[in-house]
């Protein structure tokens, strides 16, 4: 039997509850991820914290993007065209998009 601890606050006993999880930082991918959640995915969300997997998912959608960017980074540095460049860019961006709002 799991013993809960509580806190009170005006006259009521309220319970100390907290989702289980680690406590991750969230970067830029996973705060839009998040936000394509609340306004698109609302199943999805409460799915993922009702499963307590919210924070590792947008930290993965967070490094997924990071990690195309850093081996696209290495392709576009040695491209000597510029039109090659803005193409390459821009696949990366599509398939990050398609991590966000996939």
């Amino acid at each position: 039997m799991i013993e809960l601890t509580y806190k009170e606050k005006d006259g009521l006993l309220i319970p100390n509850l907290s989702i289980p999880g680690e406590k991750l930082e969230i970067g830029r991918y996973g705060r839009m991820r998040m936000n394509v959640l609340r306004e698109k995915k609302r199943s999805v969300l409460t799915r993922l914290i009702m499963t307590g997997k919210l924070m590792y998912h947008l930290n993965q959608v967070d490094e997924e993007a990071h990690y195309l960017w850093s081996l696209k980074r290495e392709e576009l540095e040695t491209e000597p065209d510029p039109g090659r460049r803005v193409q390459i860019r821009e696949e990366t961006k599509e398939a990050i998009r398609e991590l966000i709002y996939g």
